[in-house]
C-alpha cells in the first residue's frame, strides 16, 4: 500500500485520525487544567463534555469533535471485530469497503451506493479534523489529492 493510501485509509493515527482529536482534547487540558481540574480525564467524550461546559470550546467544536470521534470510534471497533484484533486501517478492496459502510448503517440512496456515502462522510471529517490540527498545531497540511477527490456523484448502471 502506497505511503499516500496508507495515511489516507488509516482511522487512528492519520492525520485527521482519532489521535488527532485526542491530542486536542490533551492540550486543552494542558492549557486549561489547572483553572478547571475537572477536564483532567483519560476520557476524550467526557473531557469534551467539560470543555464544552466551562466554555473552553464552542458549541460548534463540541459537536464536531463528539461526532467525529463517534463515527471514527466506531469504524475503528467494527474492524476490531470483524478481525479480532488491532485494526485501524480501512479495508483495501470495495468489497470489503462496502461491508464497513452497511456495517456503519449506511444505504444506498438516491443512486448513490452505501459505499459513497461513507467515504464522503468518511473524507470529511478528515478533511475537517486535519484542518483543525493544522490550525492548532500550525503546520501546512499538504493534503493528499485522493483526499479531495468528490465520491457523491451517481453511480453509472
Amino acid at each position: 500500500m502506497r505511503k499516500e493510501e496508507r495515511l489516507i485509509s488509516e482511522v487512528k493515527l492519520g492525520p485527521g485520525g482519532i489521535r488527532t482529536i485526542e491530542f486536542f482534547v490533551q492540550y486543552q487540558q494542558i492549557c486549561f487544567g489547572k483553572n478547571f481540574p475537572e477536564i483532567i480525564s483519560g476520557n476524550s467524550l467526557f473531557t469534551l463534555g467539560k470543555l464544552f461546559q466551562y466554555q473552553i470550546i464552542t458549541n460548534n467544536y463540541y459537536e464536531l469533535l463528539t461526532k467525529s470521534y463517534i463515527f471514527l470510534r466506531r469504524i475503528e471497533h467494527i474492524l476490531q471485530l470483524q478481525g479480532l484484533q488491532q485494526k485501524h486501517i480501512l479495508p483495501r478492496t470495495e468489497e470489503e469497503l462496502e461491508k464497513l459502510a452497511k456495517r456503519m448503517g449506511f444505504e444506498s440512496k438516491m443512486g448513490i451506493s452505501a459505499l459513497n456515502h461513507f467515504r464522503n462522510r468518511y473524507r470529511n471529517i478528515m478533511l475537517t479534523l486535519i484542518e483543525l490540527s493544522s490550525t492548532l498545531f500550525e503546520y501546512d497540511t499538504n493534503l493528499p489529492q485522493a483526499f479531495t477527490k468528490n465520491t457523491n456523484e451517481k453511480e453509472k448502471p
